[in-house]
């Protein structure tokens, strides 16, 4: 039993000592510090009650701490600093006035299998430059976060479960580029993983869950790759990305969280594909204020207030996603939004699949819209935009509705087999529609209806049920060179 010193245990130079089953308490500054190439093991040893840290591995620094019980630090528990390579492993590490695990300067201990609880910092932080193996420990319960990593640090972090802690389970930021694998984070009180700053860092089959803020949350200039994860059950957003972060998210599963799956904003411009993103209970993708991601083979579906809604100048990109079974439409875009919409399969959806309104003009190419219950594509409301060389089929209302002074751009469409009209154009409408194929409708194939004054050129009208192009008498355009049968 060693206690009551200025200091409890120095161990330098090149020193191997074994210390087992010792107690050591109400020391000041240290409990135990190893310096130089020193090499201890220490084992199965009690240390509580220090006025200052409970052990710190400096230097060239080597040795084994295992089985340890550490408890009641004024400072952080155990620091690993200078280039220090010292193993820590099954320790139980708790009720610390500061932190638990501090790795800071070059250290690149290895940190395996301790249960790290009830600290008021974070359980673990790593800073500097240091680059440790943090492996299968249980950080839980922390009056800070779970795992901070931020200035210059790096790192390999796998197979930690992280669990109800007050802030962020993992923040990253800074110049961080750690790699976090197969860990568990979940049940925070705050977010799951947030980053910030100019933040790298590569995470891969994580399974993130049941926090009470984002999920995953992304601020500052952070520019991570997320590969493989599982995102769910979150009260807040599935990933919040946000300010100017970018990244690639890639081959996730995002599900069943409060707020949208999905969050972009700012000027954020990330790169979603091969993501799974589906049953949420708002929206599966919101994406607005000037973001520009590109969104490519993602699977989008399930959501009950729209499975992508995109807002207030949204400039992403569409490309080859599959977005079906949305429960108040498939795709909304608004507010001065100019997206490129390209090649994506947008069925199935609850209203309509494609709907544009709001000052909107985006450019809409090679898409299929179909079997929608309500109407295939909706553009209204003084927006605009290019639609070109999509197929709109298999409607339960029209195939395509403009209306509200829109004012849209239409060329080579195919427009076919509806349960009421093919186009609809009402209201204050106007716009171009040229080399359209029209056809299989159980209503006029057209129908141009109130003050709508469109121009049509080019177009093939045929097979509808009740007449191929029908003008109310308040209608008015201008109608050249179409083929009607």
């Amino acid at each position: 039993r060693i206690s009551g010193s200025a200091g409890g245990m120095l161990v330098v130079n090149e020193s191997e000592p074994t210390v087992r089953s010792s107690t050591i308490t109400e020391c000041r500054n240290f409990a135990c510090k190893v310096m130089g190439s020193a090499c201890p093991n220490f084992e199965d040893c009690k240390i509580f009650d220090i006025q200052g840290f409970g052990i710190v591995s400096g230097a060239d620094a080597g040795g084994v701490f295992s089985r340890n019980d550490i408890s009641a630090m004024t400072h952080a528990a155990v620091v690993a600093g200078g280039k220090s390579v010292t193993r820590f492993e099954g320790n139980v590490v708790h009720n610390c006035s500061q932190g638990g695990f501090w790795v800071q300067e070059a250290s690149e201990c290895v940190i395996s299998d301790n249960d790290v609880h009830d600290t008021r910092l974070a359980a673990f932080q790593i800073g500097g430059h240091a680059n440790p193996s943090i492996i299968g420990n249980t950080a839980r319960e922390s009056q800070g976060g779970g795992i901070v990593v931020h200035e210059q640090a790096m790192g390999r972090y796998s197979r930690n479960t992280v669990k109800a802690n007050r802030l962020a389970g993992v923040g990253v930021t800074d110049d961080a580029d750690p790699i976090f694998t197969n860990n568990n984070i979940s049940d925070g009180r705050s977010g799951g993983i947030v980053l910030h700053g100019k933040c790298l860092g590569v995470f891969e089959r994580n399974r993130i869950v049941n926090n009470a803020r984002a999920n995953v949350g992304l601020k500052g200039s952070a520019s991570p790759l997320f590969d493989g994860n599982t995102v769910s059950g979150g009260s807040g957003y599935g990933m919040w990305i946000q300010d100017s972060a970018r990244g690639t998210f890639q081959n996730n599963l995002v599900e069943r969280n409060a707020f949208a799956n999905v969050a972009v904003s700012d000027y954020a411009a990330p790169h979603l594909e091969n993501n799974v993103i589906c049953d949420g209970m708002q929206m599966g993708l919101l994406l607005r204020h000037h973001e520009r991601g590109l969104y490519r083979n993602n699977r989008i579906s399930g959501h009950a207030s729209g499975n992508i809604v995109m807002l207030d100048r949204s400039a992403a990109t569409l490309l080859n996603n599959q977005v079906s079974y949305g429960r108040a439409g498939g795709l909304l875009v608004r507010g001065f939004s100019t997206p490129t919409i390209r090649q994506n399969r947008i069925s199935a959806n609850e209203g309509a699949n494609l709907a544009v309104l709001d000052d909107a003009s985006p450019t809409v190419e090679d898409n299929l819209l179909t079997d929608s219950p309500a109407r295939g594509l909706v553009i209204i409301s003084k927006s605009s935009g290019c639609f070109s060389r999509n197929v709109v089929c298999n409607s339960g209302l029209a195939n395509v509705y403009v209306g509200g002074q829109a004012c849209p751009l239409m060329q080579g469409n195919i427009i076919y087999e509806g349960a009421a009209s093919g186009l609809v154009i009402e209201d204050n409408a106007q716009g171009n529609f040229s080399m359209n194929v029209i056809a299989g409708h159980e209503q006029p194939a057209v129908a141009v209806q109130g003050h709508a004054a469109p121009k049509m050129m080019y177009n093939m009208v045929m097979h509808a049920g009740s007449g191929g192009v029908w003008l109310d008498e308040h209608a008015g355009g201008w109608f050249s060179h179409n083929y009607v049968e």
